[in-house]
């Protein structure tokens, strides 16, 4: 009888696991899908920012300030890069962890079906 409510514990207790699992990859792919968005706007905003840059002809003043927004463009691009990264980064950990407690999860209620 113990092992009978162990077993539901466990089956509980895995289905706990998946549905978070599910939930964290869907908020960590729309985060990621946002962050993707943002990353190409960027890239986007660089290549007219250096059209505008070749439009100062030679103009000092706007030069300079073509090249600031161009120096924080690149600075905001780098770090959209390195968010994406995490996020990916974060995504493999979650999965990997989440797998693991799964795994455990499985061989003990094997081990309780053969008792």
């Amino acid at each position: 009888m113990i092992n009978e409510v162990r077993k539901s514990e466990i089956l509980a207790e895995i289905r706990k696991i998946e549905s978070g699992l599910e939930e964290a990859e869907i908020y960590l792919k729309k985060l990621q899908k946002t962050d993707e968005e943002s990353y190409e706007d960027l890239r986007k905003l660089i290549i007219e920012i250096q059209i505008e840059f070749e439009a100062c002809h030679g103009d000092q003043h706007l030069t300079n300030i073509t090249e600031d927004y161009y120096n924080l463009l690149i600075k905001a691009e780098r770090g959209c890069s390195e968010s994406l990264d995490d996020i990916k980064k974060t995504q493999k950990e979650v999965r990997a962890k989440c797998e693991s407690d799964l795994e455990a999860l499985r061989q003990e209620l094997q081990v309780l079906e053969l008792i």
